[in-house]
């Protein structure tokens, strides 16, 4: 009787035992299948040039890929591929989930597409003290001195107090190599008139805004930046909405629309305009213009001691100053030296690069 008790104490201690010892187990594999996996992405520069560390992401994690540091001077980063020579795959700072299994890893490669061409010039009429020939000189300088995508400006002409004529001549001949994805800067420095009319011309002449207009659109390919100091200069993207029609209403809305009368204001994906004042207003100025001495302080060139500075319009300091960023930068210094003087822009509100000294 005594055996048998004590054989049922060890068959009851066994059994709990085996107990102890499942549900251990259970705890483990638990564990186990709670512990989660990671794979490694690694990037590559795939002819650009820079470091960049591996990112290890857990398996269903859903996060976004670092943001590139590879740069290549001329070219634009567009996002990365699986493979060196393939299409990309995957945008910048892209949102990704499961890329691979636990333990693996990724090879991404940056792909590169060629920088547009920019091509700039920097015209002047200043037969008369009011227009200082700085103007031109230093918007050359800071040009000059402005870098995208780690290369200056592909050419760049300064070209002061010329006709009418030989404007026209030297235009056709800088932007005749223009192609659909280039970008063309045109500083017009000078006196306007309540009509609109750019004195440009050392002879007297002038463009009317609509004659610049059809001439950029019949000689110019891509966007083309007009930078306009001189006063009236917002007549150029004056809105002829809720006005009274006059004559020189007439005259905005013969620049603002192309050919067909219901199409409304610039073409966004070819103007980028900034003016020095509004079109009701006189530009005001000294040994520099005013709104063009910020123009150039913004984007980095101090005009009158003529030394290059820092990018003093660029906010979220990214090396690149955008038209809503000069916009903002330049308008503030000009009404706090002339507040009969605002600075406009069209389009408003822009992330459109100006100027800028970067890499990618």
């Amino acid at each position: 009787m005594k055996k048998t008790r004590t054989k049922l104490i060890m068959i009851v201690v066994c059994i709990f035992f085996v107990l102890v010892m499942q549900q251990g187990n259970k705890y483990c594999d638990q564990k186990i299948v709670g512990k989660e996996g990671t794979y490694t992405v690694a990037f590559y520069a795939n002819g650009g040039k820079g470091t960049m560390k591996p990112q290890v992401i857990k398996v269903s994690k859903k996060v976004s890929l670092k943001e590139s540091t590879f740069y290549r001077k001329g070219y634009v980063f567009q996002g990365w591929a699986l493979s060196k020579n393939g299409k990309v795959k995957y945008k910048n700072k892209a949102k990704v989930q499961k890329l691979s299994t636990a333990g693996k890893k990724i090879k991404f490669y940056a792909k590169w597409e060629k920088a547009e061409k920019r091509r700039g010039i920097a015209l002047v009429e200043s037969s008369t003290a009011a227009v200082p020939i700085l103007d031109a000189e230093s918007t050359y300088a800071m040009m000059n001195n402005s870098t995208f995508y780690g290369k200056k400006m592909d050419k760049l002409v300064l070209y002061p107090n010329h006709t009418k004529k030989q404007i026209e001549k030297k235009m056709k001949t800088l932007f005749k190599d223009n192609t659909a994805r280039d970008i063309s800067y045109i500083y017009m420095s000078c006196h306007g008139d309540t009509k609109g009319n750019i004195y440009i011309g050392s002879d007297d002449t002038y463009f009317s805004t609509s004659e610049l207009r059809e001439f950029c659109d019949k000689n110019i390919q891509g966007t083309v930046v007009l930078m306009l100091d001189c006063c009236y200069a917002g007549m150029s993207i004056a809105s002829t909405q809720n006005a009274d029609f006059d004559f020189s209403e007439k005259f905005v809305t013969d620049f603002i629309s192309k050919k067909a009368d219901n199409e409304k204001g610039l073409t966004t994906s070819k103007y980028k305009v900034i003016c020095s004042s509004r079109k009701n207003e006189t530009s005001w100025g000294g040994e520099i213009s005013l709104a063009t001495e910020y123009w150039n302080e913004g984007a980095g060139w101090l005009a009158i001691s003529k030394v290059k500075c820092e990018l003093l319009a660029d906010d979220n300091k990214d090396k690149k100053i955008t038209l809503k960023e000069l916009h903002k930068y330049s308008n503030k210094k000009v009404l706090k030296e002339n507040p009969n003087q605002h600075v406009t822009v069209y389009p408003k509100n822009s992330s459109f690069i100006m100027f800028g000294r970067f890499n990618y």
